[in-house]
């Protein structure tokens, strides 16, 4: 192995490893997007129902009902819709293909029905305790599709925020490409700059991150040579095939 393979390699090895398990890293992602975008749909919801609570105590509800039940059914919510998605659209490959295909399986993976019947669930047993007035109770079961449509809008929010991640990252490829043409060494370099930081707060999806990996790679070789851009065949094809 030459020495340009082995520094590509110790570059790239922890990043390959983390790519080979796309399908988990997209679950844990939504896990995590899906958490915060019902967290605060179902903080919303409740100010709107209960206006005269100040903010600690709309927090202490909601901490609450997390206790009491809803935040099993919200786990149990995410992971149901992403596998009874899946499987609803054909997905074989165990991972989504890009990011229209996960916001239609969170759209029709009947998630807000399932927080909705948990959202009761945790009011009543929480009532039951003594741990939630029954005016308050009943305030919110009778306004359940106020929260309803506060999760539901916070959730297409944070897809809405992803697909103008996917515009920024595309503009950052193309200008990437742009200056490779020119051979202006600062641009490539600014560009793959923010394409490494842009990459992290996006929905992991395989082909980007191979493009944006073998970028990586070509700025690298580049990087090594002092700024040439005169690479061989060999350095190309070395850029395409440690993106796997």
């Amino acid at each position: 192995m030459n020495t340009l393979t082995q520094t590509l390699n110790l570059t790239n090895q922890n990043q390959i490893q983390q790519d080979q398990n796309i399908g988990q890293k997209q679950n844990k992602f939504l896990d995590t997007m899906l958490g915060k975008a019902i967290n605060t749909g179902i903080n919303l919801g409740i100010r709107a129902l209960l206006p005269n609570f100040i903010e600690d105590q709309v927090i202490g509800l909601k901490d609450t009902l997390i206790k009491e039940g809803l935040g099993a059914t919200i786990k149990q919510a995410i992971n149901s819709t992403i596998d009874l998605g899946k499987s609803v659209i054909g997905i074989a490959t165990g991972h989504f293909d890009n990011l229209n295909q996960a916001r239609n399986v969170v759209r029709n993976g009947g998630i807000i029905d399932t927080i909705s019947g948990g959202l009761s669930f945790a009011l009543n047993l929480a009532n039951r305790k003594g741990l939630i007035p029954e005016n308050v109770k009943d305030i919110i079961n009778g306004g359940k599709e106020i929260i309803a449509d506060s999760i539901k809008s916070n959730i297409e929010s944070e897809f809405e925020d992803q697909f103008r991640k996917v515009i920024t990252l595309n503009k950052n490829i193309e200008r990437w490409n742009d200056y490779y043409e020119q051979r202006d060494f600062e641009g490539i370099r600014r560009e793959t700059n923010n394409i490494q930081r842009n990459i992290k707060a996006l929905f992991p999806i395989e082909t980007t991150i191979k493009e944006a990996r073998k970028i990586e790679n070509l700025y690298k070789i580049i990087e090594r040579k002092g700024g040439d851009f005169n690479l061989s065949e060999e350095e190309i094809n070395l850029a395409k095939r440690l993106v796997y």
